[in-house]
């Protein structure tokens, strides 16, 4: 039964972990190349 009860919290803790950084970096990419497009240039605040 402990199975059960560690997998849900072990993947709730470590999916934010990795879609955070993934989200942002993409994020990132997309300003970057609609910055590109518009020719107005990217904004390099997004940290």
């Amino acid at each position: 039964m402990s199975e059960r009860y560690v997998r849900p919290s072990l993947g709730a803790w470590l999916l934010p972990t990795i879609v955070a950084p993934f989200l942002s970096s993409v994020a990132a990419i997309v300003v970057v190349h609609l910055g590109d497009k518009s020719g107005r240039p990217p904004l390099v605040a997004i940290e």
